[in-house]
């Protein structure tokens, strides 16, 4: 068992740094659309919960406190609801497919690309980013957790 919790431990840094460095990137190019926002929130709850994924590793290695490893899930579940209704909301209201497809459709037509189209490169790049992607990760670290809650709390 305390070789799964330095995994755990290990894996949560691992996703700490990852989603953190891939959020600071994201923020610092612009994150003054809708899509941007919504591609930084989504890889800065997937860090926060890296950190309490580790959080939760360092609590089980310590000592079974189970209900510091059942607000850290809980916790955990609340950020990732909320990013995935986040998205769903947004990519309803602003139609995130639709205009992905739409470039696409464009530039099909199109045989040579201009300064004049890096605006359209950029929002393409975002809007092809976060699509049910991000509800199948928000999905994967959501049954984490779950799982997670329950073998501490057992």
């Amino acid at each position: 068992m305390t070789v799964l919790l330095y995994l755990l431990l290990i894996g949560g840094l691992l996703i700490f740094m990852s989603q953190a460095s891939y959020a600071y990137v994201i923020a610092k190019v612009n994150v003054s659309t809708a899509e941007r926002r919504v591609h930084f929130l989504h890889h800065a709850v997937h860090s926060v919960c890296g950190i309490l994924t580790v959080l939760a590793a360092v609590t089980l290695l310590v000592g079974n406190n189970q209900n510091s490893v059942a607000f850290i899930c809980v916790a955990a579940c609340a950020l990732i609801l909320i990013d995935a209704v986040i998205y769903l909301i947004c990519s309803h209201i602003k139609s995130f497919a639709a205009r992905r497809d739409a470039i696409k459709r464009k530039w099909k037509g199109e045989k040579v690309f201009g300064p004049e189209h890096d605006s359209e490169v950029s929002e393409y790049r975002v809007l092809k980013e976060i699509t049910e992607k991000n509800l199948l990760r928000d999905a994967i670290h959501f049954a984490f957790y779950v799982l997670l809650f329950l073998i501490a709390c057992r």
